[in-house]
């Protein structure tokens, strides 16, 4: 059960993702948003490895828009939490 839930989870991240790549800022908020929930599906499932690779892009990309605070955040304080 709790695997069929990850999966679905994994799916609508990977969905909002495509959706906001196709969004011509590749960099803005909706952009990171998708790349921290799909840190937070990784993590969830113990891939870590790639939950930072993700969590860092968000990071990174989000840098650039001080304006979007909440985001940036979670960015952060999702990265710090991948031991």
């Amino acid at each position: 059960a709790q695997w069929g839930k990850a999966t679905k989870a994994l799916d609508c991240a990977n969905r909002s993702f495509q959706i906001a790549s196709k969004n011509k800022e590749q960099d803005g908020p909706m952009y990171a948003s998708a790349l921290n929930a799909l840190g937070v599906v990784s993590q969830a499932t113990g891939n870590k490895h790639k939950a930072r690779e993700y969590f860092q892009d968000a990071l990174d990309c989000i840098i650039k828009y001080p304006d979007a605070k909440v985001t940036m955040s979670k960015s952060k304080s999702n990265l710090d939490g991948v031991s």
